[in-house]
């Protein structure tokens, strides 16, 4: 497991300083799975393309910024209620 969320703390940072949008890290994600990654989770991102302020990785959930997807506050765990 610490290996899936290093593994997402590693695309956030790719995201930041290459500035990929919300769907561009989608794709790349969904290319990973297709290859056989496992335990890959989001992002997810609204309609207009940016992350959705709520973002889910396999140790919990977290408050995320909506332009770069960076974790806002403490990771909780899965279907605990957040209000970002």
């Amino acid at each position: 497991m610490i290996r899936i969320e290093f593994l997402f703390i590693l695309i956030i940072a790719l995201n930041i300083c290459f500035a990929l949008k919300c769907s561009d890290v989608k794709a790349k994600n969904d290319e990973l799975r297709k290859k056989g990654a496992v335990d890959l989770v989001g992002p997810v991102c609204t309609a207009s393309g940016d992350y959705d302020k709520v973002q889910c990785i396999v140790a919990g959930c977290f408050c995320a910024n909506v332009k770069t997807g960076e974790r806002i506050g403490n990771l909780v765990r899965w279907g605990t209620k957040l209000s970002c």
